[in-house]
């Protein structure tokens, strides 16, 4: 693969991750935020919901969100984006995202769907003989992501990226809830047909992804936890076949990453965590979790 492929990959990746795996303006007057506490009998830890994708009209935070995190001596992300090797990060994409063994993206998807996503790509300037080797999930991924650009969102404005850059600025502790390597790993194990079928929602809700994109924002602004469950999970409910899916991209993660944030409480250090909003969400959330296991948790 000649290095003009390789370097358009990592673009497209980059907005990926920081849209997707790591997980959704100023914002003044709601009666709740996407910030939970969860009290001990020592320091506060404060769990919120982040968007990774965002305008500059976003800031600022509200005040219990910044005050939260000035409060805390430890930030906690799903993964440290600035710390990422950009090497590193090519070569694991190359290996999980892309056929290695001579197969192409036609041998695996009907050509009907590819058909479809040639036509979807085309709309945005690509050709798709450049991603003749890549996975169905890539490609899902890669067109929600333009479809964010066309609509104006940045992942430089994101909420991970802001707190993070925060922490270096104010010398805080960052630790990691996930890594980079196992958020890309995870969806190596989707079968042809779950990947199939992640890439049909995808281009079936083109035509309303700035509706829901739009929907997403005001529940996120008004702390409507209930209402951006709804939104995050509706594929789900319309689609039962994507249960393996989300699976893999919520729900094993969930237990995972609130057994982490326990061990945080434990340490007594008071930790700031930022994860995807999904992951917060549910029965099978990271408060719902957190209750489940003795612990006092707040929406603020």
């Amino acid at each position: 693969m000649n290095q003009n492929k390789i370097g358009f990959f990592q673009r497209v990746l980059y907005l990926w991750v920081v849209l997707f795996l790591f997980g959704s303006t100023g914002i003044c007057g709601s009666e709740k935020s996407f910030l939970w506490k969860v009290q001990t009998d020592g320091p506060p830890t404060y769990l919120l919901g982040s968007i990774h994708v965002a305008t500059k009209d976003f800031y600022p935070l509200p005040e219990q969100v910044e005050s939260g995190f000035e409060n805390s001596k430890v930030l906690a992300v799903e993964v440290n984006i600035n710390e990422i090797d950009p090497l590193s990060m090519t070569s694991i994409v190359m290996e999980s995202a892309f056929y290695q063994d001579g197969d192409s993206l036609k041998d695996h998807i009907s050509t009907e769907t590819y058909e479809s996503v040639q036509n979807r790509l085309e709309e945005f300037g690509v050709d798709i003989s450049t991603l003749d080797k890549a996975k169905p999930w890539f490609i899902a991924m890669m067109i929600s992501n333009l479809e964010l650009q066309k609509l104006g969102y940045d992942p430089s404005y994101g909420i991970d990226r802001h707190f993070l850059d925060l922490a270096v600025q104010e010398k805080k502790k960052i630790v990691e809830l996930e890594s980079f390597d196992s958020q890309i790993r995870l969806l190596q194990g989707f079968s042809d047909e779950d990947q199939e079928l992640f890439l049909s929602y995808e281009m079936m809700n083109q035509d309303t992804m700035q509706k829901e994109v739009e929907e997403l924002m005001a529940a996120w602004k008004s702390g409507d936890a209930e209402g951006m469950e709804s939104l995050l999970f509706k594929p789900l409910k319309e689609n039962p076949d994507l249960a393996p899916v989300y699976e893999e991209l919520f729900y094993k993660r969930n237990a995972t990453m609130a057994d982490k944030v326990e061990s945080y409480l434990k340490t007594k250090q008071g930790h700031f965590v930022v994860v995807g909003s999904g992951h917060l969400l549910g029965e099978e959330g990271i408060v719902a979790l957190l209750r489940k296991k003795g612990y006092k948790v707040e929406q603020l």
